[in-house]
C-alpha cells in the first residue's frame, strides 16, 4: 500500500515482534525440557539405566543409554523441537533486520510446516498427559507447561504467516521502487 505515494512498510514490525516472541517461546520450551530432564534423571540416577547386551563371546557389555546431549527422556523430541522453533525464530529476525527476502521466505515456509507440526506435537503431548501413569505422574506439569507454549507456539506461526508473506512482497515492493526499506520504519511516514 501507498500513503502519500510512498510504499510504506507495515509488516516488518509484525514480523519482528512474532519472530521475537517464537524465540521466547522457543526457550521457554528448552527451560522447561532441561527442567524436566533433570527431574527425570534424578530419580533414575545420573543417566539411564545401563542396557546389557551380550557381545557373542560369553562377556556382556553395558551401553549406557545417554547422557550428555541427548539424556533418552520420553521428551527428548521436544529438546530437538525447541532448537529448530530458535532457528527459524532467527531467521525471521535476521531477515526483517538484513531485508533479505529469502530469510523472511525462509521463517514464512518454517512457519507454513510449524502449522501442521506444533499442532500435531500439541495433541501428542496433551494425549501423553491423558494416559500418564501414576509413576510418571511428577512429569506431569512439565508436559501441561510445554504444552500450553506448543499451542501459543502454534497460534505465532499462524499470524507469521500472514505477515511474512505481507514482508516479502513489501520488500519487494521497497526494493523495486529503488527506495531503503528500513525495518524501524513500521509504516510511519516521516
Amino acid at each position: 500500500q501507498k500513503q502519500g505515494g510512498k510504499p510504506s512498510m507495515k509488516s516488518g514490525g509484525g514480523v519482528l515482534l512474532v519472530s521475537a516472541l517464537q524465540l521466547i517461546v522457543g526457550l521457554i520450551i528448552l527451560f522447561i525440557y532441561e527442567g524436566y530432564k533433570g527431574r527425570y534423571l534424578s530419580h533414575s540416577g545420573e543417566s539411564p539405566p545401563p542396557e546389557q547386551v551380550p557381545n557373542g563371546a560369553n562377556e556382556t557389555i553395558i551401553y549406557e543409554g545417554g547422557g550428555g546431549l541427548m539424556a533418552t527422556t520420553p521428551m527428548d523430541g521436544i529438546f530437538v523441537y525447541s532448537i529448530v522453533i530458535n532457528v527459524f525464530a532467527l531467521c525471521g529476525l535476521a531477515g526483517m533486520m538484513s531485508q533479505n527476502k529469502h530469510l523472511v521466505l525462509g521463517f514464512f515456509a518454517y512457519n507454513a510446516v510449524n502449522l501442521v507440526v506444533s499442532f500435531s506435537i500439541f495433541v501428542d503431548v496433551c494425549t501423553t498427559i491423558g494416559v500418564r501413569n501414576k509413576a510418571a505422574a511428577d512429569s506431569v506439569p512439565y508436559a501441561r507447561g510445554v504444552a500450553a507454549f506448543l499451542f501459543f507456539n502454534f497460534c505465532l506461526s499462524c499470524v507469521a504467516c500472514v505477515f511474512a508473506v505481507k514482508a516479502v512482497d513489501e520488500i519487494r515492493e521497497k526494493n523495486r521502487s529503488g527506495e531503503g526499506y528500513s525495518v524501524m520504519h513500521f509504516g510511519v511516514e516521516v
